[in-house]
């Protein structure tokens, strides 16, 4: 029964089995939850990376079909498309042997490797923060959720939210995005671009702001005090401790390194997420290169 926060875990996860070969592993990623591995049978090489080196594992975007994992070929990384990997300072090896258990905690990088041939068991628990973003968080009801679908205006007031709550944690001259555009979209842009439709490929700059950088001007101000409300809850979920519930505990923890870490992991999953929702997948590139910019945010809220 310990190797579950509680018994909500045991039942959505049960204990995992995990047979291989010699040689085999996955690709470089990290989990939600709290993780017991217990290597029963041959022996097993972990790296684990904290969760503070993020930026320089580049994961990939939020909706890409691989999220959570790292764009960094493990045995032979290519840093002309992951550059940031070499950056890395810290990480962690663990030999296991039959009968030795190691903790993983949630948002931890890790890489696996069998030596010989494996058996090993597996617990998840899932971390406070997550349940406060699952649970909480994600089912928020949104000023913008008032507005029209696709309206110019719901475009505006999901652009302001997004760089409300930027402008929250990071303050008003952040380089958020454009480090998220780097670390996450940049490794695979020309997947990404080649994939695009033809006219979203060939529009000049100038036109692809103008169909989705809506400014601030579209949102009176009553609207944007509800959204100053919703960009708060925002950066008090991204922030909130992980514990056992998680919600009850904000501040507690907000200036350890992996808080940070894990908040920042989660805005930009939140933002991938809901440029997916809002102004649709093959506009989520285009949307970080152009829209998002601090400078233009804040000349726009002078002249509002």
């Amino acid at each position: 029964d310990n190797l579950w926060v509680d018994p909500m875990d045991e039942e959505q996860f049960g204990l995992y089995m995990w047979l291989s070969g010699p040689d085999i592993g996955p690709w470089w990623h990290y989990d939600h939850d709290h993780n017991f591995y217990v290597q029963v049978a041959g022996t097993k090489r972990f790296v684990l990376i904290p969760p503070w080196e993020t930026p320089n594992m580049h994961p990939f975007p939020q909706i890409h079909p691989r999220n959570h994992k790292s764009q960094v070929n493990f045995d032979q990384p290519d840093l002309s498309k992951t550059p940031n990997y070499e950056k890395i300072t810290e990480a962690y090896t663990a030999e296991l042997n039959p009968g030795e258990v190691l903790y993983i905690p949630p948002y931890w990088w890790h890489h696996v490797r069998s030596h010989v041939r494996s058996v090993s068991l597996a617990s998840w628990s899932q971390s406070g923060l997550y349940r406060v973003m699952r649970y909480g968080f994600y089912q928020r009801t949104f000023a913008m959720d008032s507005l029209a679908q696709k309206s110019p205006q719901r475009h505006a007031a999901f652009r302001y939210m997004l760089m409300s709550i930027a402008q929250n944690i990071y303050g008003s001259n952040n380089t958020f995005f454009a480090d998220h555009v780097q670390q996450r979209w940049d490794p695979t842009r020309k997947e990404i671009e080649s994939n695009l439709p033809m006219e979203v490929r060939l529009e000049d700059e100038a036109i692809t702001k103008a169909r989705l950088c809506y400014p601030i001007s579209y949102l009176d101000e009553e609207l944007r005090e509800k959204i100053d409300q919703d960009a708060k809850a925002a950066v008090q979920a991204f922030e909130n401790c992980q514990t056992k519930v998680g919600a009850g505990n904000t501040g507690i923890g907000r200036e350890r390194r992996d808080m940070k870490a894990i908040r920042d992991i989660e805005f930009g999953d939140f933002s991938d997420f809901m440029l997916a929702g809002e102004v649709g997948a093959e506009n989520a590139l285009p949307f970080l290169d152009h829209c998002l910019n601090p400078a233009e945010f804040q000349a726009e809220l002078a002249a509002a």
